[in-house]
Parts: structure tokens; sequence; C-alpha cells
């Protein structure tokens, strides 16, 4: 069977796994801040949200979504296929990177096997988040990035650029690019001078730039990389100002969670080793990232490692390729079986899918609280219109309504002073006097996260003094609770 026609199986394959029952699982606190940042984009053109405050993150994801939507309808399930979209598109630039740096069609079709079918791809692919899209567009920016330094042209030198804008843009992860195109200009600068600062010439020559214009290209070539070593230096090289570290912890969890893919990959990644130059390229789209990730971001959030997960998929093909390449007598032949046979059981044992499931969970301490059911219950129910208080106000304003109080508490951990919802303006509920002064019968709805992190006080009056309406409790950081006051 042709390769094309099997990418296009595994596509379909794929397409299946990231769209079955793509809008029956509950959006959770995060898909809801994008889905809120679109449906404002929409309405009024920008991401101002009822606080008056605009979501300014992630423009390049939020604007093209609202886009869609646009053209597509605002719903759940609309929203999440923009994302799948981004899913599919990643598993054939697989086949391709694995093509382009390892120089096989097989490590390329084992690359897109692994993404197709991981439970990884496919959760992150059917969320209204930008980590699918960051993902795609970081591994292109590389992809465009390589060729432009293996044959130095104004075509690729503006697809890389305009990729990478458009990474930068999607997640302040793509900024890492930067760092890895400083330290392949600075390899191919010193161990392959003479070749590449010829292609450089031979560009100019060929496209008969005048004098002037070689001068000025200079200039802006030069006071780009200045700016980018500027860049870099404040990202990656200065002291890190919080004194923050959780490599060990990131570490950890690609150990236990991708216990296969991560002992694999580093096996595949010696054997890569041959082709020190492209294996380079490959690499530094691990390290690069894990160090701003680890080093440079306040909250532990394993979530953010998914942007490294293809680097795992390709060198553990380079395994699998390995393995086929052995001689065929027949001692061998049976070995082969033997060792593909334990490695793929072994991966899909733990993390992939080939069934389709309505409901995909995300990485361990990922919330994701059933919002949806909370408020279809109340609307069931609630025949008064009742004062509505929730700990997490963008679900509500999407499922229900804008809640008329915010029970305060903090996202991040860190010490807050609002006194107003940030996204939708609702007064904040901070001790016990402010709950004990309502009046009004309410309804008041709050997940885990919330429960945990909000005041004590008012926490033990909810418990000793609230009628508990509705729950449940997919796992522990997805537990959600409705109560109403009597």
């Amino acid at each position: 069977m042709k390769i094309r026609n099997i990418l296009i199986i595994i596509l379909l394959l794929a397409l299946v796994l990231r769209v079955y029952g793509l809008g029956d699982q509950s959006i959770w606190i995060d898909e809801g801040f994008s889905s809120y940042a679109t449906k404002n984009i929409i309405e009024k053109g920008i991401p101002l949200m009822d606080s008056g405050r605009e979501y300014n993150s992630y423009s390049a994801f939020h604007y093209p979504l609202a886009a869609f939507a646009i053209t597509f309808g605002f719903s759940d399930v609309v929203l999440r296929f923009y994302s799948v979209i981004f899913g599919l598109l990643m598993i054939y630039l697989a086949f391709i990177l694995g093509k382009e740096f390892f120089g096989s069609n097989r490590i390329g079709l084992f690359a897109a096997i692994i993404i197709a079918f991981s439970i990884w791809e496919i959760g992150w692919s059917r969320q209204i988040r930008s980590y699918q899209q960051l993902q795609f567009f970081f591994f292109l920016s590389l992809l465009f990035m390589k060729r432009l330094f293996d044959k130095p042209n104004f075509k690729y030198a503006l697809l890389f650029l305009v990729s990478s804008y458009i990474t930068i843009l999607t997640h302040p992860f793509g900024y890492s690019l930067i760092g890895i195109f400083i330290i392949m200009f600075l390899f191919y600068l010193i161990f392959e001078r003479k070749k590449f600062i010829s292609r450089i010439k031979q560009l100019l020559v060929e496209k008969n730039i005048s004098k002037t214009s070689k001068i000025l290209l200079s200039i802006i070539t030069f006071g780009l990389l200045a700016f980018l070593l500027f860049i870099s230096a404040n990202l990656f090289l200065k002291l890190n100002p919080n004194g923050l570290n959780y490599a060990t912890k990131y570490f950890l969890f690609l150990k236990s969670d991708y216990r296969m893919l991560f002992y694999l990959g580093i096996i595949g990644f010696f054997l890569s080793l041959q082709n020190y130059k492209k294996t380079l390229f490959i690499t530094l789209a691990f390290i690069i990232p894990y160090i701003f990730i680890t080093n440079y971001v306040y909250l532990i959030q394993f979530r953010y490692l998914f942007l490294l997960f293809p680097v795992l998929t390709l060198f553990t093909s380079v395994i699998i390729d390995r393995i086929l390449e052995l001689k065929t007598k027949r001692f061998n032949l049976i070995l082969q079986i033997i060792l593909l046979g334990i490695i793929f059981l072994t991966i899909f044992s733990s993390g992939f899918v080939l069934i389709p499931e309505k409901t995909v969970f995300l990485e361990r301490e990922t919330p994701q609280p059933n919002f949806k059911g909370a408020y279809e219950f109340i609307l069931e129910n609630d025949s008064n219109n009742s004062t509505l208080i929730a700990a997490n106000t963008v679900p509500a304003i999407l499922y229900y309504k804008n809640p008329d109080f915010w029970l305060r508490y903090s996202l991040t951990g860190k010490p807050i002073n609002y006194t107003s919802d940030v996204y939708t303006g609702s007064p904040a509920i901070i001790n016990l006097n402010n709950i004990t002064s309502i009046n009004s019968s309410y309804y008041l709805v709050i997940d885990q996260l919330g429960m945990n992190r909000i005041n004590p006080e008012v926490r033990e009056y909810i418990n000793n003094n609230l009628s508990l309406e509705w729950s449940d409790a997919s796992n522990y950081w997805s537990k959600i609770w409705v109560f109403k006051n009597t």
C-alpha cells in the first residue's frame, strides 16, 4: 500500500477519535476563557469582557477562531473543531518531520501513527485552547528553520518568519524558537562556515541584489540578530527572578505518565547522533522550551509539556525503524516481531486509544468539572430566577447567565485583592459577612479548585449551612457541587 493511502487512513481514523462526542463534555475553566474571548470578539470586535478589561492573550488563536465561529456558528463543537483541524495537520506534519530530519518515510509514518492515537494529542485536539495550534506552528517553524539553514533563500526566510510570528502570537512559548535559531545560526557559522557563507553569497549574487541593497540587508540581518540576542538573554540567560526550577517535577511527570516513550526517546536520541546536525534541531526543540517552562513559568502545569510531545514520538520512531532494518534471517525476523510487539503493546497499553471516547481527560491535576451539567440542573429546577453565586464566572455566563456574585479565589494561588471578578465584573464574596448578608434565594456553584482556595470561613459556612442539590465527580480535581440556601 502506498504511503499516501496509509496516511489517509490514519488521518480518517484520527478524525473519528477527535470528533466523536465532541460537544458532549463540558467546557472547563481554561476553555471557558478562550470561548468567552472569542464570543466577545464576535460581538464587539475585540476581546473586551463584561468587566471592562480585554483578554489580550493568544491573539493569533482567538481572532482566527472567532472568524471560524462566524462562518460555522458559535458552539462548543465548532470552537473545538478548530483545534481538531490543527490536530490532523500535526499528524501530517509529524510524517514530514520524520522524513525531513531523519531521511525516512517509515520514521515519519510511525511518528504520525503515535500522534494519531495518543490520548494526549486527541485530548488537546478537542479543547478550545491554543496548545494544539501552538504545537503545529512551533514544529512548522522548526521545519522552515532547518530548510533555511540548509538552503538559504528568501522563500524559506519568509516562511520561517511568518510561521514563527504566528507561533509567538499563539502562545509565549513560541519565543523559545529564538533560542533555537540563535544556537543553530552559531552552529552553522562555526562548523559549516565556508559552506554556509558561500550559500548566502550565492543567493545574493543569483538575485542580482545591488551593493546598496546588500549593505542594507546586512544591517537589517545583524540588527535582527542583535535584537534576537537581546530577547534571548532576557528570556533564557538572565538569573531567574523568582528562583523557580520545576525541572525535576516535569521530568518525573514524563517518566511516570509516558514511561515507554520517555525511555525509547532517549535511546532513539543516541541512535540518531550519527546525523548530529539534524538531531540537534529536534533536540533543541525539546531542551529550549523545557528550560523556558521549568524556569520561567510560575505555575506547574503538566499540559505545558504537550508542546514537546512530538520530539518523543520522533525519537521513539527511530527505534522502531532501526528494528525493522535488522537483517531478515529467520532468527532476526522473530526478534523483530517480538521487539516490535513489546514496544507497541507497551505504548498502546497506556496513554493511547483505538476506540472513540466521548469523555477525554487531560493530564492529572488539570481540572475538568462538569459546568454544563451544573447549570443544566439549575435551569431545570430554578423557576424563580434565583441569585447566582459562582466560583468560576466564565462557564456561568456561557452556560447560564452573568453571576450576581463571584466567590473569590485565586486561580494561580498567588494573593489577590480584587473586589470584583476580572472577567464578568461580578462583585466578590470575600469573607463570611459577604455571604451571610445575602438575603435572597440563591444557587452557589463551586468546583474542587475553588473549594480548596476560598476563604476557610466561607467554605465552612457553605458545607454546614447550605443544601447540596447536585454534584458530579469524574476525578478529584473535577469535582463540582451546586448548593442552595434554604
